[in-house]
């Protein structure tokens, strides 16, 4: 490939999940919170998406509520193709996993494949 030769891209949006979380004391209360970045097919800002969460949860938990939240969010709002760009190690392989986990972020990561099986235009 030569220099500055760009790859066609299949998707028309792509969002990244490479969340950032804050643990927050609000008004008496630990708070989980995080955000997603959406781009368009050349790398363009198109939106953010933020979500929290009541109590300090671990990382990989929060990674995955943010990730349904985001996945909830493209149903509604997004009915074209896209990728997903997850930085999270844990909730990658937990997406790719067929083992059962019956923990909170297990829950979390069955909710979220059953969210992908209804969109099979979103690759990750």
């Amino acid at each position: 490939m030569e220099m500055g030769q760009v790859w066609g891209r299949v998707s028309t949006w792509i969002m990244l999940v490479g969340m950032r979380f804050v643990m927050l004391h609000y008004f008496q209360e630990d708070v989980t919170g995080g955000a997603v970045v959406f781009e368009d097919g050349e790398g363009m800002f198109l939106q953010a998406v933020s979500s929290h969460s009541v109590g300090c949860k671990p990382l990989a938990t929060a990674e995955a509520l943010a990730f349904r939240s985001a996945l909830l969010f493209i149903g509604a709002h997004y009915q074209s193709s896209g990728c997903i760009f997850v930085d999270c190690q844990v909730l990658f392989c937990a997406l790719n996993s067929q083992t059962l986990d019956f923990s909170e972020f297990g829950i979390i990561v069955e909710d979220c494949k059953q969210l992908l099986v209804d969109r099979p235009d979103i690759q990750i």
